[in-house]
């Protein structure tokens, strides 16, 4: 699968296509991050075609891929959409890299994470997703005993971009995934996400990459490389 295939998010029933596209145009966008179009099809239609119910998201942020995966749940009438984030200026402080015009150790600090947390809390009750979203306000190494007795069939890491972060999210959080389950990994372009994203190319199968600098994918103009990889039974014997 490439990243300009035409056939991406086709398979979906188009009231769902069109239900999606409303809820993504209902979610702010700037510079904290989200989801492209491309993406929220992409992944709502694995959920579709693999019969997916457990999907957990580490960082939430506004919500732009957690709401519209939400949705799809609740168009299926199954399973749950679990977001952890902590919404805490500390935790959004990244060192390992620069993003142009953006000091990312400086902009935490102007965000109000709490009004953050109550506005995607909010839109997940004016979205009636209440049976099918569920939001945990912790650091992700606080949240991931929660997982250890329920599987996650789809894993969506987007937190802290620092090297050290995202490798202790996977370190924490590939053994909670199901064997044949899929992880989604955002910005492999940053370079303090690539090198584990290379080294877990190189066991997993990679269902789906969009790698390409400078390729832009959302109207907003923000680029959002990401893979999707299926994870086999190495995450689970420590092999």
């Amino acid at each position: 699968m490439t990243g300009s295939s035409p056939t991406i998010g086709s398979a979906l029933d188009p009231r769902l296509r069109v239900d999606l596209e409303q809820v993504s145009a209902t979610i702010p966008v700037d510079d904290g991050g989200g989801s492209s179009p491309l993406k929220v099809m992409l992944l709502a239609q694995l959920i579709v075609a693999e019969e997916l119910s457990r999907i957990v998201e580490i960082g939430v942020y506004r919500g732009r891929l957690m709401l519209p995966l939400a949705r799809v749940l609740w168009w299926l009438g199954r399973g749950e959409m679990v977001g952890i984030d902590p919404y805490s200026a500390e935790a959004a402080v990244q060192t390992d890299v620069e993003r142009e015009g953006i000091d990312l150790t400086a902009w935490p600090s102007t965000i109000d994470w709490d009004g953050l947390h109550r506005e995607v809390e909010g839109a997940i009750e004016r979205l009636e997703l209440g049976e099918r979203a569920r939001l945990i306000r912790k650091r992700s190494e606080e949240a991931a005993d929660e997982f250890a007795a329920a599987p996650i069939d789809m894993l969506h890491v987007d937190g802290n971009h620092d090297r050290a972060a995202v490798s202790r999210d996977l370190e924490l959080y590939l053994p909670h995934i199901r064997p044949g389950g899929l992880l989604v990994m955002d910005d492999i372009a940053w370079p303090s996400v690539r090198p584990l994203y290379d080294e877990l190319a190189h066991r997993y199968e990679v269902v789906f990459s969009l790698v390409e600098n400078g390729l832009y994918l959302w109207p907003e103009g923000g680029p959002n490389d990401f893979a999707v990889l299926r994870i086999g039974d190495a995450a689970h014997d420590g092999s």
